[in-house]
């Protein structure tokens, strides 16, 4: 009788647990998928890895602003945040979304929001073309963009991206942020 009430308890437990572990969040079906328009053989590893910083964007809301993100091969990156707070998020293979990632991330005073992107060009080294979509503060509309990373903070846009960035309709229409 004992063996039969721990393995129903037990039994138990394991579903109650599994009942309140929640899913990934889906991509937004508003998102982009840019198939046919991002990078092949993109090596995760050698991208996510060292300083990153967001020099250009299309649709920029803080302008001024001069965002560092710190990357590490195991999908985890920290960034200052629009509101000067520290962002920790931590990444994910999308699955079904060729080349895209989710980010679960959380800022210091608790918010937390889900990011999903998909490298669309790098060299690695000195330049990265990022298409980011998600949900973020109270808004129950997607908001996406197209974002230009850097190695240095006075990175500007690389001849070597002028042609996706046209094949993109992005030729004109990307802006230089607070990055010096």
């Amino acid at each position: 009788m004992i063996i039969i009430a721990v393995t129903f308890l037990g039994l138990l437990g394991h579903t109650f647990a599994a009942a309140v572990t929640t899913a990934p969040p889906s991509m937004p079906t508003e998102c982009l998928e840019l198939k046919g328009d991002i990078m092949s053989n993109f090596k995760a590893n050698q991208f996510f890895t060292g300083d990153w910083y967001l020099t250009h964007a299309r649709n920029p809301k803080h302008p001024t602003l001069c965002q560092k993100y710190q990357a590490k091969p195991n999908l985890h990156l920290t960034f200052n945040g629009n509101d000067g707070k520290d962002v920790t998020c931590q990444g994910a293979k999308v699955s079904g979304k060729e080349g895209f990632y989710s980010f679960e991330c959380t800022t210091t005073s608790g918010q937390s929001f889900t990011s999903f992107m998909v490298v669309v060009e790098t060299d690695y080294d000195n330049y990265a073309l990022l298409y980011r979509c998600g949900l973020y503060g109270t808004s129950t509309t997607p908001e996406d963009n197209f974002l230009l990373f850097n190695r240095k903070s006075s990175g500007e846009i690389p001849t070597e991206l002028k042609a996706k960035l046209s094949q993109l309709d992005l030729n004109t229409s990307l802006t230089k942020l607070g990055c010096t």
